[in-house]
């Protein structure tokens, strides 16, 4: 009995590896976690994603380890990066060769005794077990699996993030009870809403150390955050199909109390449009005119800002804290607005359209809900809510603009009153209106 245990992997420790579990390089500075695009529909009772010997696709399954120490690299051939890790290293900043995986075709390990069926390859195939190792042949470092997840599928002490990535399982992915936004209204030629980021890539790739002189002290540093933010896009985040993207702002939209009108979700929708550039604007630009520090700049879909002449504190930090991050993980962040647009652009944005980028105050769902009641023009609740988003309001002078009832254009408009015209005659072609008559301007 005792040889059978041990040989079924009962008393030698041996377990089926998931989705989320830690691995490690003998060669690599850093650890990460192994993940999986497409699932074998074999899970635990946690819910995580049971993985086979084949799931060792570099940028897939295996993500690099940020710097390679293997003595068998050329040092001076090889290409070259610096990573900053948290102050609790004694070498915070690290720069030495890239890891750059080239990997073997399979994991190997003793015999398993469970498969699992691989759709996509039509054939069964070992699960994939905690003993199982494999090697690199760029740095000839050798791969083990370090700890197994144990994790429920939502916990954990991760930082929030606004998509459930293949690198984290402990990502925000529930469904909302409806759908609120489809993927053909973001799409849609009136709106085309840049949802796949590509704009904002490009940006960040673009980026050198000459843009930020003057602006941050380290700029090595600075620099490697943003490629730590470009790894993020072009391995995690590249690997979220539409429909999850869509999953994930139905999800938002719910949980900030957004959907409980459908005139909400229209002006939601037109004012992060504007804000954004259609998706296309995650970080605004900095300059020392706007009055406040680089990292005090809006950010995500609706511009959450840091600091606004009516906010001395802002509502960035405070934001960050609602979603889970400590303080140490905001010090450990160069610069909150890049981190803010990389990671959680769409519940930053459902963040501002709660609280208003001015001090604390539950807004926009409840203005609009108010004007409804009072039977006022569509477009002068519109008014209101830019306002709002804007900062530098009061919500009983805002109550008492509605209580006018009727739309007359402002003395002094809020910032981009003619873009958030534009965006919200284009909400209205794609986006329903409930019980609502809705004019263009």
């Amino acid at each position: 009995m005792v040889a059978f245990s041990a040989y079924y992997g009962k008393i030698n420790n041996t377990k089926y590896v998931v989705e989320g579990s830690v691995i490690g390089c003998t060669y690599g500075l850093e650890k990460t976690r192994i993940g999986i695009t497409k699932d074998h529909a074999v899970s635990t009772a946690n819910g995580n994603a049971v993985l086979t010997c084949s799931d060792c696709v570099a940028g897939e399954n295996v993500y690099n380890f940020g710097i390679c120490s293997s003595p068998y690299l050329n040092f001076q051939l090889a290409p070259k990066t610096t990573i900053v890790r948290p102050p609790v290293y004694a070498q915070p900043i690290v720069t030495g060769p890239k890891c750059m995986l080239a990997l073997t075709t399979k994991w190997l390990q003793d015999k398993a005794h469970a498969h699992i069926w691989n759709d996509n390859k039509g054939q069964y195939e070992d699960v994939l077990l905690s003993s199982a190792t494999i090697a690199c042949s760029y740095g000839q470092g050798l791969i083990t699996i370090q700890k197994v997840n144990n994790a429920a599928q939502g916990t954990g002490n991760a930082p929030y993030n606004d998509y459930k990535t293949v690198t984290n399982p402990n990502l925000i992915g529930t469904n909302a009870s409806k759908d609120y936004v489809t993927l053909q209204q973001l799409k849609a030629r009136q709106f085309n809403f840049e949802y796949d980021r590509q704009t904002y890539i490009n940006k960040l790739t673009n980026y050198t150390a000459a843009d930020f002189q003057g602006i941050v002290t380290h700029i090595t540093a600075y620099l490697n955050e943003i490629q730590v933010q470009l790894d993020y896009l072009n391995n995690g985040f590249s690997t979220i199909s539409a429909l999850e993207i869509v999953t994930n702002f139905n999800y938002h939209i719910e949980k900030y109390g957004i959907g409980k009108h459908e005139e909400s979700v229209l002006m939601f929708m037109a004012i992060t449009a504007q804000e954004s550039s259609y998706g296309k604007l995650m970080a605004e630009r900095w300059s020392a005119s706007l009055g406040y520090s680089y990292n005090q700049r809006g950010a995500g879909y609706s511009q959450l800002t840091g600091k606004t002449k009516s906010n001395s504190i802002g509502n960035q930090v405070p934001f960050l804290n609602s979603v889970g991050y400590t303080s140490n993980d905001i010090t450990n962040i160069i610069d909150l607005p890049f981190h803010i647009a990389t990671y959680l652009p769409f519940s930053s944005a459902c963040y501002a359209w709660t609280k208003g980028n001015a001090a604390g105050c539950d807004i926009t769902t409840d203005i609009i809900e108010y004007g409804m009641n009072k039977g006022a023009d569509m477009k002068l609740i519109y008014l209101a809510v830019s306002y709002a988003i804007n900062g530098g309001y009061t919500l009983s002078g805002l109550q008492k603009m509605i209580d006018g009832k009727v739309f007359n254009e402002p003395s002094k408009a809020p910032n981009g009153w003619a873009d958030r015209k534009l965006s919200f005659n284009n909400a209205i072609q794609v986006y329903p209106h409930g019980k609502s008559m809705f004019v263009k301007f």
